[in-house]
């Protein structure tokens, strides 16, 4: 990616993707909770990791801003949104 930007940074990163897929809780496996996680969760973590350093720029400054998008649902839980939730 640093190639693409030669000198040029990035001004930011916004983190606005994720899942949900419902489900009541008895029926919710293992891989789908996983799912869940790997996107909503480590998905933030890979992305952050992998533009960090086109945020800084050349001179170490951090010019940009990483902005990070959730849910309502991280404070009030629907029916079946367990994993989402």
């Amino acid at each position: 990616m640093r190639a693409e930007l030669g000198t040029a940074s990035l001004s930011g990163l916004v983190n606005n993707a994720g899942i949900a897929l419902p489900g009541p809780w008895l029926s919710i496996s293992p891989d789908l909770l996983r799912r869940h996680f790997e996107v909503n969760v480590v998905g933030v973590l890979q992305m952050v990791q992998a533009f960090l350093p086109l945020l800084r720029g050349f001179d170490g400054a951090l010019p940009g801003r990483i902005v990070n998008i959730s849910s309502v649902a991280g404070r009030l839980a629907y029916p079946f949104m367990g994993p989402y939730a």
